[in-house]
């Protein structure tokens, strides 16, 4: 029964997650590498607000994910042929690996995010501080029969996860998908921030903090001890990260959260 399995799934992967609607980890070697795909984007919009939930962030990023970052390739294949420039898609399972959740869940948050996610606006503080607000996609459709979501970026957001190349570059930051497996939210995005800054250290004000984390109209003293650090616990817990986080004052107000990564616990991903 066991090789009878094995047989099928090598050809049809996907069969035991309608079927059965679970992926255990021993199959998960049999789907698509997602969580070995490599996440890009420019710095300036690690430090946006996405104004997305966690479960928005985790199918973008998914999305994002399989675009491909050679130098002349930036199209995902589907069926042997290659999606229009800037079109992915995200099937059931890749979201199910991601997260852990069952085939019905899966399929529930593809449909509810793809009605949402069309709506959703990236928001970047321009050098002259005014805001700019740029969607992140074209279109997002749920195809239901074939349990996927094909998502058309917005070209204006597109060019800010393609300007990669092979190797590292100081306007961008890139982490494979199965480092954030374990994250929330305000971690998820406390990690894209801190990996901005190429240093061990990183002064960020807490305006700066509560736009990138979408807590802007939180008191202070709550969004820390709420919000950030939650976040802080999480990247030491899940990650394994040495971070310490000094609050800096000015009179009786806080100001700014010097972060320092101790040298050597932070690896690429």
């Amino acid at each position: 029964m066991g090789a009878a399995i094995d047989c099928l799934l090598t050809k049809n992967p996907e069969f035991l997650s309608k079927r059965f609607g679970k992926i255990l980890p021993k199959q998960i070697r049999y789907y698509p590498r997602i969580l070995h795909n490599k996440i890009g984007m420019a710095r300036h919009i690690a430090r946006a607000s996405w104004n997305v939930n966690l479960r928005e962030k985790r199918l973008l990023m998914l999305a994002i994910s399989k675009i491909d970052y050679t130098d002349t390739k930036i199209q995902q294949e589907w069926g042997g042929e290659l999606l229009p420039f800037g079109t992915v898609i995200v099937t059931a399972s890749d979201y199910q690996i991601l997260t852990g959740t069952s085939r019905r869940e899966a399929l529930r948050v593809l449909n509810d995010v793809a009605i949402d996610l069309s709506k959703k606006v990236l928001k970047t503080i321009e050098p002259d501080k005014n805001f700019r607000r740029i969607n992140f996609t074209a279109s997002v459709k749920y195809f239901r029969d074939e349990s996927l979501v094909k998502i058309e970026f917005n070209r204006e957001f597109f060019e800010f996860l393609t300007l990669l190349t092979l190797g590292d570059k100081p306007d961008y930051i890139s982490y494979t998908v199965s480092i954030v497996q374990g994250l929330g939210l305000p971690g998820w995005r406390l990690f894209e921030l801190l990996k901005s800054y190429h240093d061990n250290n990183a002064p960020i004000s807490i305006d700066t903090l509560k736009f990138v984390l979408d807590q802007k109209e939180q008191r202070t003293a709550d969004f820390i001890r709420r919000v950030l650090n939650p976040a802080i616990l999480e990247l030491r817990e899940v990650l394994g990260w040495e971070l310490s986080a000094d609050i800096i004052r000015r009179g009786r107000k806080i100001k700014q959260i010097n972060f320092s990564k101790a040298v050597g616990c932070i690896k690429p991903h």
